[in-house]
C-alpha cells in the first residue's frame, strides 16, 4: 500500500463565476469549486510505513497539462489519497476542472475512492477529525500550530492569486508544498494517536518528513525552516 498525500492551489475563473460587488467591510464569498482555476498541485508519496519516498510539484504547463498529469498518475498508480479537506474542496476542484478541460477523471469512480467512512482509498483528515461534520470549521493551520508546526504563516490561499499576478509561481509551489508537508505530518500522528502506527514508526516517519523538508527547502528557501521545532 501507498499514500499520496495531495493539496492544491487556484485563482478564480473569471470566466466561470463574475466576483459579486461587496460593500466595504464585507469578506467576498468564497467562489464555487468550477470557477478555482488549477494553477499547483503539490504531492508528497508515502510508503506502506509513511516514510517518504518523494515530494514533488505540478504547476508548469497550464491547467490542462497539470490536470493531465495528475490524473494520468492517478490511473495508473491507485495510492490511497491523503487530505485536508479534500472531500470539501480539492476533489470536487479536480473533478470540475477535469470535466471542464475534458480531461479523464475514470479513477475517481474506481475502488471507492468517494466512499467517505473508510481510509482504505480516501482519507480526508478534516472530515474525520471532525467527526464526519459534527465538528465544523477546522483549519489545517489550527492543527498544524497546535502540534508545534509552522501552520500558514504569513501567507494562505487568499494570496495565491496576487502570487500568481506577480509571476511568483516558485513562491505558490513553495507554499503547496508545506501545506503538503504538514498535512503529511498530521497524517502519521493521526494514526499514532489512534493507535494504527507504533511510537517508533510514528517517530522515525515524521523525522524522515523533516529531512525532505529540510532537503527541499536548501532549494525553496520558503519551505527552510519547516518543522524547526520537531
Amino acid at each position: 500500500m501507498s499514500y499520496l498525500v495531495v493539496d492544491i492551489e487556484t485563482v478564480p475563473d473569471l470566466s466561470v463565476y463574475r466576483k459579486p460587488e461587496i460593500k466595504e467591510g464585507e469578506k467576498e464569498p468564497f467562489p464555487p469549486a468550477p470557477a478555482h482555476q488549477v494553477v499547483c498541485i503539490g504531492l508528497l508519496f508515502l510508503d506502506e510505513m509513511l516514510l517518504p519516498r518523494k515530494l514533488g510539484v505540478v504547476y508548469q504547463g497550464g491547467e490542462r497539462q497539470i490536470l493531465t498529469t495528475w490524473n494520468d498518475f492517478m490511473r495508473t498508480k491507485k495510492p490511497v489519497l491523503i487530505t485536508w479537506n479534500g472531500r470539501g474542496f480539492d476533489l470536487p476542484v479536480l473533478m470540475a476542472r477535469s470535466l471542464g478541460r475534458g480531461v479523464d477523471f475514470s479513477w475517481y469512480f474506481d475502488n471507492n475512492y468517494r466512499y467517505r467512512y473508510s481510509e482504505d482509498w480516501n482519507v480526508d483528515l478534516c472530515d474525520q477529525m471532525g467527526d464526519y461534520g459534527a465538528a465544523r470549521g477546522l483549519k489545517l493551520d489550527h492543527y498544524a500550530r497546535l502540534c508545534g508546526l509552522p501552520g500558514k504563516g504569513d501567507v494562505d490561499g487568499g494570496n495565491v492569486e496576487q502570487m500568481m499576478k506577480e509571476g511568483r509561481e516558485e513562491d505558490v509551489a513553495a507554499y503547496c508544498l508545506t501545506d503538503v508537508l504538514q498535512t503529511g505530518w498530521l497524517f502519521a500522528r493521526w494514526r499514532f494517536l489512534r493507535g494504527k502506527l507504533s511510537r517508533e514508526m510514528y517517530e522515525e516517519a515524521i523525522k524522515k518528513m523533516a529531512e525532505v523538508a529540510i532537503e527541499v527547502g536548501e532549494k525553496r528557501p520558503a519551505l527552510g525552516k519547516f518543522m524547526e521545532k520537531v
